[in-house]
Formats: C-alpha cells, structure tokens, sequence
C-alpha cells in the first residue's frame, strides 16, 4: 500500500463485513454529531460512531453501507471500523440523475391498469 491508497474495513464481532482498498476518500458519521472525512494520510484517530450510512469512494463509484454504532481507528491508512453488527450495501453512481419515484409511479400506473381491466 502507497501512502496515497486508504483502505477501510469494517468488523464485528461475527467476523470482517467488508474491506475496501485504495480508496478516494471515506465519511463516517461519529457520536459528536457530524461527519468525519477520512482521505489518505489522515492523522491517528480513535473515535465513537452512532448507527448510519457510512460513505466510500474509489476513482470511479460511490459506496454507501449501513452500520450500527461502533468505534472508528484511523492509523497508517488504514480506517477500521468495529461495528455491532449488521449492515446493507447500495452501490450510487455519482452521476446519476434518475428520480426515485420514477419506479414508484410506474407501479402505480400498472395497478391502475389491472383495475380497470377488472372492471
């Protein structure tokens, strides 16, 4: 590893959930009440994270995942994140304009159409 390449990993007490390497930049929500933004060469750190999405980036695709509370190290790029447990992973693309309803009126609009069909 380069002392410009980050990796993230998250782990908890089942075992590692995931591991991420050369890495743009990584937010992390903390019990403070804000953010940090983690990018490489970032000074040791220990702090306390609260339950919500934590952000990663690699040249090319955003990340987000859902973890619950925990505990953030930061130490020679490397940020580890020692969580209670679970999380859920949705890849975004930086670039994209889509609107979230999109899908939501679709359905709709087909349930109006089996109605009417029904009738």
């Amino acid at each position: 590893m380069t002392e410009d390449e980050l990796t993230l990993r998250v782990l908890s007490p089942d075992g590692p959930l995931l591991e991420a390497d050369r890495l743009l930049e990584v937010l992390v929500p903390l019990a403070d009440g804000g953010p940090i933004g983690i990018r490489p060469r970032h000074a040791s750190l220990i702090a306390e994270t609260v339950s919500g999405p934590i952000r990663y980036q690699t040249e090319t695709e955003l990340f987000e995942v859902e973890l619950l509370a925990g505990i953030l190290s930061i130490r020679n790029n490397v940020a580890t994140i020692l969580s209670a447990g679970e999380m859920a992973e949705v890849e975004t693309a930086p670039e994209s304009t889509s609107n979230p309803y999109d899908k939501l009126v679709e359905v709709l609009e087909s349930e109006d159409e089996v109605r009417e069909g029904n009738q």
